[in-house]
Formats: C-alpha cells, structure tokens, sequence
C-alpha cells in the first residue's frame, strides 16, 4: 500500500510534467472529470447502500419494539381440543387479538426495496397464521376434533417461518404467538 502511495503522486507528476511539455494542460484539467466519475459512482453507492442499511436497522429496531411492547403469557396450541373449550376459545381470542394489532403495526413499516420481498413473505405468513388461529379457534367452538388438528397442523407450518425469520434478522419479540 505504501508504494501505491508513494507512485501515485509520481506518476500523477509525470503526467502533469508530460502535458506541460506537450502543452495539453487544459486538455489533462478538462478530463478530470471523466477521470473522477467511476470514483463518484462508487461513492454514491456505498452511501445509498449505507442508507438502506440503516433504514433496515430502523424497521428491526421498530418491529422488534412492537412485538415486545405487550407482555404475553405463553399461549400454547394443544395437540388435541381442551376439554375446556370455553377457556381455550377466550385465549385463543385473546391471541389473536394481540395479533392482529402486531400485524396491523408491522404492516406499517417500510423496509427499503431491497428488503421489501422477504418482509413481505413474512407478513403474509403471519397473516396465514392468524387464520389458522382463526379456524382453531372455530374448530374448538365447535368440538370438531379433525378440524381443530388440521388447524393446529397449519399453524405450526405457517409459524414456523415466521419465528425463524423473526429470529434471524433480529426480532425475537415477533416470534408469533410467544410459543403458539
């Protein structure tokens, strides 16, 4: 590196003392410019890129603030239907009405374009989970013991993206449901 730096102003002097001679100094001022350009582009780049960076790390912060901002017990999907299904169907509504308000706030974020697709993807999942608590919730009302396992099925799947998402880019707040 330090041979680079050493070269580069000899070699930027030869050029000067090279157009002198010729009488082309203007010339050399005149593409400048044209020199510059790439550099520029590249600055311009990495700063746009720095800024989506930080756009991101706003919606993380953001989101992550929103599924921490109300404390959850664990709600916990049963393998089979409660023998109490009242109890079960006012949790359950409970959930889901937590749910509903993350989901709502968390659409509200704008990621940058380049973050937009999985973002997506993760939000339409968690909306895929809300309505397999949904048909849970209406297969225990109405003790349809094949309904509420594949409901339950279908839950599992659908949170299981969106937990490991969650995780990953660092929103373990949104982990959906809290252990659902």
């Amino acid at each position: 590196m330090l041979k680079g730096l050493v070269l580069a102003p000899v070699i930027g002097g030869v050029a000067l003392v090279v157009a002198a001679a010729t009488g082309s100094v203007d010339d050399l001022r005149s593409q400048l410019p044209d020199i510059r350009a790439p550099f520029n582009e590249v600055t311009a780049a990495l700063e746009d890129a720095h800024d989506r960076e930080r756009r991101w790390d706003k919606v993380v912060k953001d989101a992550n603030s929103i599924c921490a901002r109300d404390p959850r017990g664990r709600f916990v999907v049963s393998p089979v239907p409660p023998p109490d299904g009242g109890q079960y169907v006012r949790a359950i509504r409970i959930e889901l009405g937590r749910e509903r308000e993350i989901q709502a706030e968390l659409a509200a974020l704008q990621p940058p374009p380049n973050y937009e697709p999985p973002y997506a993807l993760f939000l339409h999942r968690r909306r895929d989970a809300l309505a397999a608590l949904e048909r849970l919730q209406e297969a225990t009302k109405a003790k349809n013991q094949e309904d509420y396992v594949d409901a339950a099925g279908v839950l599992h799947r659908k949170t299981g993206f969106t937990d490991l998402y969650a995780r990953t880019v660092g929103m373990p707040a949104c982990v959906f449901g809290s252990g659902v």
